[in-house]
């Protein structure tokens, strides 16, 4: 309720028209026939008034992996009873509307659960105009794919890329360098660039299939440095294995930098669940194997990940002279990357998560108990950028607060209930209420304010009842980060 609900809330209260159920079982129930998350939670609590679909082939799953029911046939009265269920995403199977329909017959199940749920189906398809028109309009047709939108895919990647290292300012890297070698499986692939779900469920085979549409890591370095500048030399693959007759390491010889990009093959869903969360050792190597051979030479090493979750580093991040996190910056991404190498961008973005030094620690969040430890090898929200700036005066217009409040639903306007102390959960070190994104020129000072309502502080108790505590809180400002700044006030 405190770290997963609140993006599908925001996500309800923008007025998203459908919503799908997920593959998941909580505390051994199978989502896809619990009244308490789609219905309870879903409709009444998170207020959500549109579409609900499944995931491929979930209801049967209720007979088939969960073994919740002893027949198709009791999954479908099941999941229409006790959930809020409008859609079976499996197009081609009859069982669910065949048992529907005995189910109503038999007096299982009431006709106006149907008839509730195809009237959503329905004022869904009249809101889109499938009425009306139910093809695409043919003159849209241009803008798939038309600058705009590469435009659009180019700045979204600036804006995202985070700079984790940049020891001795190494980055940007100078438009003088004479030579500059590119290696790494992520470096001339267009589809690594997609992740998974892009052109196909497990992403592209190969990029032809993106036709020309696309700029890889190296493209996008030729284009910033100049293609007599940047050498490309195949390493290892994806999984770390050496690409016959490569001379990468010889290749380095005299460069004045080495961009080594390391990532994962596209994936999505099961296929892409892993054992180990480090990177293939094979990768890691390359790091350990080119730092070894440019050790005592002005040669720098710069890292880029290409990745759409953390994978641990072992040792290498200690090795290498810069660390740019690129996630998956689309097929378009690999000039952005390249921006931010050369500084015609300048690093802006921050890590929307935490990232492990080991698997120990995969699954500490930043908003973390009190008590737990917490030394990722990146915490959230960092970000480095190539020029320094100061947050200085955190100050509050008041130093208190009434627990007055309206509950987190928008279902009414209430007084959520007040302790005197936070005894029944123990309160996170750090949880964020807030960010905002500013642009200084240089020299620039800006005054950026935040408004701190008392709903921000509630919680849920052991009873997902919402609570508001009586006393101090810490506010602080660029959390995790040598530059913090904290400041307390009171609530009564």
């Amino acid at each position: 309720m405190e770290y997963f609900v609140p993006p599908f809330q925001a996500a309800a209260d923008s007025g998203v028209a459908t919503a799908m159920e997920t593959y998941i079982d909580v505390n051994g129930q199978p989502v896809v026939g619990s009244h308490f998350y789609l219905t309870e939670l879903l409709r009444h609590r998170i207020g959500f008034g549109g579409m609900l679909v499944t995931d491929w082939g979930e209801l049967d799953r209720l007979y088939t992996e969960h073994r919740s029911v002893p027949t198709l046939k009791d999954a479908a009265l099941l999941s229409l009873r006790e959930t809020s269920v409008d859609m079976i995403m499996v197009s081609e199977s009859e069982s669910f509307s065949n048992n529907a329909m005995l189910l109503v017959q038999e007096g299982k199940l009431q006709r106006e659960r149907l008839v509730e749920s195809v009237a959503k189906v329905l004022q869904l398809k009249k809101d889109l105009g499938l009425f009306e028109q139910p093809m695409s309009d043919p003159k849209l047709l241009p803008y798939v794919g038309s600058q705009q939108d590469i435009d659009a895919a180019k700045s979204a990647a600036r804006e995202s890329i985070t700079l984790l290292k940049n020891d001795n300012g190494v980055l940007p890297l100078k438009k003088t360098h004479n030579k500059i070698v590119v290696t790494g499986p992520a470096a001339d692939s267009i589809r690594v660039l997609s992740g998974g779900w892009s052109i196909k469920w497990q992403g592209a085979d190969t990029d032809e299939w993106y036709q020309g549409r696309g700029e890889t890591i190296v493209q996008g370095l030729e284009k910033e440095f100049g293609s007599d500048t940047v050498l490309y030399v195949p390493s290892v693959d994806f999984d770390g294995n050496s690409v016959q007759s490569s001379n990468y390491l010889d290749a380095i010889q005299d460069a004045d930098a080495v961009v080594l990009c390391l990532g994962e093959k596209p994936y999505a869903e099961i296929v892409g669940n892993i054992d180990d969360i480090d990177l293939p050792l094979g990768q890691l190597n390359v790091v350990r194997h080119v730092t070894t051979r440019v050790h005592g030479t002005n040669t720098k090493v710069i890292l880029v990940l290409v990745e759409g979750r953390p994978r641990a580093l072992q040792n290498v991040a200690s090795l290498v002279d810069a660390i740019v996190m690129a996630y998956l910056p689309g097929p378009w991404g690999g000039h952005p990357v390249a921006e931010v190498l050369s500084g015609a961008v300048n690093p802006s973005g921050r890590l929307p998560l935490t990232y492990p030094t080991g698997p120990s620690d995969m699954t500490t969040n930043y908003y973390r108990a009190g008590v737990d430890p917490y030394k990722p090898l990146f915490p959230f929200s960092a970000g480095l950028s190539y020029v320094t700036f100061e947050y200085k005066d955190l100050e509050l217009n008041h130093d208190s607060m009434h627990t007055k409040t309206y509950d987190a639903y928008n279902t009414n306007t209430a007084d959520d209930e007040a302790e005197d102390y936070r005894s029944d959960v123990m309160p996170e070190a750090f949880m964020l209420k807030g960010f905002e994104k500013i642009e200084l020129g240089p020299g620039q000072s800006k005054e950026v304010q935040f408004k701190i309502e008392s709903v921000a502080l509630a919680y849920h108790d052991r009873n997902l009842k919402r609570k508001i505590e009586k006393g101090k809180f810490t506010l602080t400002v660029n959390a995790m980060r040598p530059e913090t700044q904290s400041i307390k006030f009171e609530v009564v």
